[in-house]
């Protein structure tokens, strides 16, 4: 299990991501694609792209 978190300074949010495991997992141990126990990025959708996940795009219209 991981978590995505978004970094916040004193002057508010940053546009830095966080994606970590939960569990500290020795690197043999650990999924794909974490290489480390936690991965920087510049955006969400680029984190979440590389987590293998399609980001929801509340603008689109429904179908169905």
């Amino acid at each position: 299990m991981a978590g995505l978190v978004r970094s916040v300074h004193r002057n508010g949010p940053s546009d830095t991501w966080h994606v970590e495991l939960l569990d500290e997992l020795a690197p043999a141990e650990r999924p794909a694609p974490f290489m480390a126990q936690r991965h920087v990025f510049k955006s969400r959708s680029a984190a979440l792209e590389w987590l293998g996940i399609q980001e929801w795009d509340a603008t689109a219209e429904a179908t169905g």
